[in-house]
């Protein structure tokens, strides 16, 4: 089952990594908590972070 407001919380988070000047007003976090207080009534942003760990940007070696 997709979670649409993590979905929309992800692409926050990818905007700020791929366009960081246009995103560089956006805070993941408090976003993510008015998304999920609008879809499904609560902030949970602190919950998730601490059962699923933070954003961070990935770094890959070598090819894929």
């Amino acid at each position: 089952m997709t979670n649409i407001s993590t979905a929309i919380v992800d692409a926050y988070f990818i905007g700020k990594i791929l366009y960081p000047r246009r995103f560089a007003d956006v805070d993941v976090g408090g976003k993510a908590d008015e998304i999920y207080e609008f879809l499904v009534g609560k902030a949970v942003f602190k919950d998730m972070k601490k059962n699923y760990g933070a954003f961070r940007k990935l770094e890959f070696q070598g090819s894929l």
